[in-house]
């Protein structure tokens, strides 16, 4: 099928082209469109999006959760630890779905709480969001779902006091076939290019810098030994070693404390 005009991209407003087609959920013939100014990937406007929910966050091939949650704890931990953020650092999980990551980001000091539309808060009860305002934001495979990107993408930048760190695969030309685009799910509706990160740091007033899947933005500019570290640690070689420190100095009293600020049944 020959590629042509399409609707505007849904972040820039500029001019897209279809790239190709995919069957969505199994049974919607879908086109994803690549937009000609920010180079970002986006389905049709995603019509289906209620059906693909109605099991809840996570779609049952989804098997990588808990690994998932780790490896973005020892990201937060790692990014607050290079930019010399204090141990009980304010922390929204935005999207956190069951609070998993939530609580174990309590778990190592940081005051972080959940927020997630689609999913029940199991790990980090009362913890859920309190609406203000928070040293680090982070999202953590969320962004990808944003039917409006423009618009949801600044409910996360402007809760955020100092850090937003966004957990997505960054879209750099792939084809139908790259995996991220999990069509059978139809969950995942928009993708974005290293451009379209910078442009999100400019709108929002922040200053950017990506590795691999992690974008990192800041109200500050990143020093060089930041940037340095940053683009060393955040490799998955280095995230390993980050994941076997925390394993390994893990303890039950923060999770003791937050126990002792709720009621306790007596005999």
């Amino acid at each position: 099928m020959p590629r042509k005009n399409a609707v505007p991209c849904r972040l820039c407003g500029r001019h897209t082209k279809e790239f190709f087609r995919a069957k969505v959920l199994l049974k919607f013939d879908v086109a994803y469109y690549c937009c000609e100014d920010c180079g970002s990937l986006q389905t049709e406007e995603p019509y289906w999006l209620d059906e693909a929910y109605q099991t809840g966050n996570l779609i049952p091939a989804d098997a990588g959760a808990v690994a998932r949650n780790l490896h973005s704890q020892a990201v937060v931990f790692a990014v607050s630890r290079i930019l010399r953020m204090p141990q009980n650092t304010t922390v929204l999980d935005f999207g956190g779905g069951n609070g998993l990551l939530c609580r174990l980001l309590r778990d190592r000091g940081f005051n972080a709480r959940v927020l997630d539309a689609y999913a029940v808060n199991d790990f980090a009860m009362g913890f859920d969001d309190n609406g203000s305002n928070y040293d680090i934001v982070c999202a953590f495979e969320v962004a990808e779902h944003f039917a409006k990107p423009r618009e949801q993408m600044g409910l996360i930048f402007e809760r955020s006091n100092s850090v937003v760190i966004v957990g997505t695969e960054t879209y750099e030309g792939q084809g139908a076939d790259w995996w991220y685009i999990s069509a059978a799910g139809g969950q995942h509706v928009f993708f974005y290019s290293q451009k379209a990160m910078a442009s999100l740091a400019a709108i929002y007033g922040y200053h950017h810098k990506s590795v691999g899947s992690v974008h990192i933005f800041c109200r500050r500019p990143f020093t060089r030994i930041e940037s340095v570290l940053l683009s060393k640690i955040l490799t998955s070689y280095y995230l390993r070693w980050v994941r076997c420190y925390l394993a390994y100095s893990m303890s039950f009293d923060c999770a003791a404390n937050d126990s002792g600020l709720f009621p306790q049944a007596t005999g």
